[in-house]
């Protein structure tokens, strides 16, 4: 479809938005100060370029950014101008190094790698701060459908573990073992009734919520997953890796 030749070396991080139409990535800039550009993938122009670093992820609807601040902090920009719509406090002065929506677009998570934001996009509340106990770094993060629950993979010398809280009060729901070197994506299926994670070594595994029962591994990548995404009807899920290549699984 396209070969972009982009800026930024090494590329580091990107995003494509769910249309396929926009891909987000690194852009030091003319005088080289550090942002993001936006290109359009149907003809590899640049049509947009945003100070700052950070992670940044397209909204469901592909019309907006979250976009972490290098000094701290998270903001939603709108993506046909990259004008600030608002900005998320409560985790003020943190390097958010991850950063996702729920499926719906109404809400989004960011995280330092200890402790975990909620807020609501439509009007940026902050409505839960969830910090584990167990001291292990955060490594990966997803939402459900409608920002019930926040599922989190954290790692550690012992293997990650996988734990489910509830974003309106915080509790933790469940947690159990992930089974593999490292869980580095996740991502809920429709109405939260499992769970995807992938792992460095290139498996997909599928777990029931709530108690975390391992239904499916999903073998064939040879390295690491690096993004993971449900179709709308939950029978399909899609797997991009390390490896070079990317796979749509049919679930059943």
């Amino acid at each position: 479809m396209q070969r972009l030749t982009l800026p930024a070396e090494p590329l580091g991080a990107f995003a494509l938005s769910p249309d396929g139409r926009w891909l987000l990535a690194p852009d030091p800039g003319e005088l080289g100060e550090g942002g993001w550009g936006i290109w359009r993938t149907t003809d590899g122009q640049r049509v947009l370029w945003i100070p700052g670093g950070g992670t940044a992820a397209f909204s469901p609807d592909g019309e907006a950014l979250a976009l972490s601040d290098p000094a701290g902090g998270l903001r939603i920009l709108r993506r046909a101008d990259g004008q600030a719509l608002r900005r998320l406090d409560g985790l003020s002065g943190k390097i958010l190094s991850l950063v996702t929506f729920s499926p719906d677009g109404n809400w989004v998570a960011a995280s330092d790698g200890r402790e975990i934001g909620v807020w609501r996009v439509p009007d940026g509340a902050l409505r839960q701060r969830v910090k584990p106990g167990t001291g292990k770094p955060i490594e990966a993060l997803a939402l459900s459908e409608a920002g019930e629950w926040l599922a989190i993979a954290e790692g550690g010398s012992n293997g990650p573990w996988i734990a489910r809280y509830s974003v309106a009060t915080g509790r933790l729901l469940g947690r159990w073992a992930a089974d593999t070197a490292a869980v580095l994506r996740l991502a809920f299926g429709p109405g939260g009734t499992w769970l995807a994670s992938g792992g460095g070594e290139g498996t997909v595994k599928i777990w029931r919520v709530p108690d975390g029962a391992l239904l499916q591994i999903l073998e064939g990548h040879t390295d690491a997953i690096l993004t993971l995404k449900t179709s709308p009807d939950g029978r399909t899920l899609a797997s991009g890796s390390l490896d070079g290549t990317v796979r749509l699984w049919s679930l059943h």
